[in-house]
């Protein structure tokens, strides 16, 4: 059905298992959040039973615009996720800005047609 473009994700109830249908799909949440690298300097997967959490830093020198990061980060994750992130935390610090998002990984939508992933098990 991943092949197919027909898998729904809420058939996965354990995010945790390592299981060759759980891995393809973790690949793909890795390959949709491969954008983010683009707008933050680190980037951190961790999956969890029903969801994962996406660990964020922003390095800067200056004054950072957190709001204006906080507004773009949630339209991304909606983009990519089909949905907005929850438990969304906050850490400023005076070299830059950590954030942390839970994404419900249940209602998540296949990939775009755009999108390609390849897997191998070797």
């Amino acid at each position: 059905s991943i092949r197919q473009g027909k898998f729904d994700f809420s058939y996965i109830k354990d995010w945790r298992l390592f299981t060759e249908t759980i891995r393809v799909a973790k690949l793909i949440v890795a390959f949709k959040s491969e954008s983010l690298r683009d707008q933050f300097d680190a980037l951190h997967l961790d999956f969890e039973k029903n969801s994962v959490k996406i660990s964020l830093e922003v390095h800067s020198d200056g004054d950072i615009n957190v709001q204006e990061i906080l507004e773009n980060l949630q339209k991304e994750i909606e983009i990519l996720f089909s949905q907005l992130p929850t438990n969304l935390y906050l850490y400023e610090t005076p070299g830059g800005l950590f954030i942390q998002a839970d994404v419900n990984l249940e209602n998540m939508k296949l990939l775009e047609g755009s999108e390609f992933v390849s897997y191998s098990k070797y």
